[in-house]
């Protein structure tokens, strides 16, 4: 484990906060995106990060991004949920209730489940980037440790499906441009799952259209 990671995740650690690291396999990127178990641990690594020199930025998306006094620190990206745009995709509760303690060098962490990883790398993909960044695609090298059934369990709850299966596509044949009009289906059929639910919101169908919007302009251009 490199220095600036153990020291980041210790601070976390005495401060009470037990930190689950999202988009961090197979090592953390410049950002650490932690998320918490629930919004009054949310609150309390904020003050934890602030206590130790952290700037706390301005909440926003469930999310809030915290930047360190020096150098010797990671940017934290503390997360209640797995969100985009306000719509939540995976609580932070059901990916806790999945996760795996990890202790290494003497610094303990949690990271999600591989099929969690996984679903948080492939939403990523269309809801961040609207392509497949250099960033998404390793999670190819999760392909070996996922249950497929439990994959395709979990994403079905969630109406994510088609969503799974293309970026799974996009992994084995090396592509970055999603083909448009299949990336379109993936948000139909989530916008169709959670209104059958009963689930779906005006905020949610906005966000869609204006995702639309841009992916016809990045996957263009990525």
């Amino acid at each position: 484990m490199n220095e600036k990671l153990a020291k980041t995740l210790k601070i976390l650690l005495n401060g009470g906060v037990k930190p689950l690291l999202i988009k961090s396999y197979p090592e953390p990127g410049k950002d650490l995106d932690v998320l918490v178990r629930n919004r009054n641990e949310f609150e309390l690594a904020k003050l934890v990060l602030a206590r130790a020199g952290y700037r706390i930025g301005r909440e926003k998306d469930n999310k809030v991004m915290c930047f360190p006094p020096d150098e010797g620190l990671l940017k934290v990206h503390l997360h209640k949920h797995v969100s985009w745009s306000e719509v939540v995709y995976l609580s932070a509760s059901e990916v806790w209730s999945r996760s795996r303690r990890v202790v290494k060098d003497g610094v303990e962490f949690y990271l999600p489940s591989p099929e969690d990883e996984f679903l948080i790398r492939c939403l990523h993909s269309f809801f961040e980037n609207q392509c497949v960044s250099e960033r998404d695609a390793e999670a190819k090298m999760l392909i070996a440790q996922l249950n497929t059934g439990k994959l395709l369990f979990i994403a079905g709850r969630h109406g994510l499906t088609p969503f799974v299966r293309l970026f799974a596509k996009m992994l084995a044949e090396g592509r970055v441009k999603y083909p448009l009009a299949e990336f379109a289906w993936c948000y139909a059929h989530k916008l169709f799952h959670d209104a059958k639910l009963g689930r779906i919101t005006a905020r949610q169908v906005l966000v869609y259209a204006r995702n639309l919007v841009r992916a016809v302009r990045r996957c263009l251009s990525c």
